[in-house]
């Protein structure tokens, strides 16, 4: 199991997060909702040193855009502070698309038991073979089927020299994401508790002052580190029922 990733950082990054599939309507007794947002407050990062001190090896470019990343998970969990198998709340299972672009929007509100939850688990898991054939053309899932079975795309486009140059990263890593909210989420009988989960793209893509060239291998291999450090997760506010 992956160790839990603290999480006590603000986003650097425009995102809207969208997620295939909603949840039941109904707030049964004994229970709350918990709605996820996403939000947006840049899509670009800038270098702001000439070079990463002691490591000159790093190829860096001026600046980077994102357009849009998506990230494929098969399932997502609230956590109390008991992280034992099995103990966690699904929220959605089933292929689960979170899409950050430059907008804001709801993710998804789900029913849970009421209690203090204190991270997300989000479970990152490129598609079986049958699921791939089953996803093959779909218009929200079917980039991560075919040709190949992916994980994570990230189109922008990277500045170096007053040149632009068009780039899509692909990943078909497969990892769990443990995420702890800076405060806990408290879910009561009748009421919302609202989050926000946030991508911080200068966490993924600065290194040391130096926005790296996703164009070079090695930095490639970084980013793949990188990016479960990009998440960031919020408590927003309650709402009372």
């Amino acid at each position: 199991m992956q160790k839990p990733l603290k999480v006590i950082m603000s986003i650097v990054l425009t995102t809207t997060l969208v997620l295939v599939g909603c949840t039941s309507s109904t707030t049964p007794a004994g229970s709350g909702k918990m709605s996820v947002t996403s939000s947006l407050s840049a899509t670009s990062v800038n270098s702001v040193n000439s070079s990463v001190k002691g490591n000159n090896s790093v190829q860096a470019v001026d600046s980077i855009s994102v357009q849009r990343l998506r990230i494929l998970f098969s399932r997502i969990k609230a956590h109390t502070n008991d992280t034992s198998e099995g103990n966690g709340k699904s929220m959605k299972v089933g292929p689960a698309m979170l899409t950050f672009t430059d907008v804001t929007t709801l993710v998804f509100a789900t029913d849970l038991p009421v209690g203090t939850y204190q991270r997300l688990k989000l479970e990152m898991h490129k598609f079986s073979s049958s699921e791939a054939n089953t996803y093959k053309g779909d218009p929200v899932f079917g980039d991560f089927a075919y040709p190949e079975k992916l994980t994570v795309i990230i189109d922008g486009t990277q500045y170096k020299d007053g040149v632009s140059t068009p780039f899509t990263l692909t990943f078909d890593d497969t990892e769990n994401f443990w995420l702890i909210f800076t405060d806990p989420l408290v879910v009561t009988e009748g009421g919302t508790a609202e989050a926000i989960l946030e991508l911080d793209i200068a966490e993924l893509f600065r290194v040391s002052g130096v926005v790296i060239d996703v164009n070079d291998l090695d930095n490639r291999k970084d980013l793949r580190k990188r990016l479960k450090q990009a998440f960031k997760l919020h408590k927003k506010k309650i709402v009372v029922g």
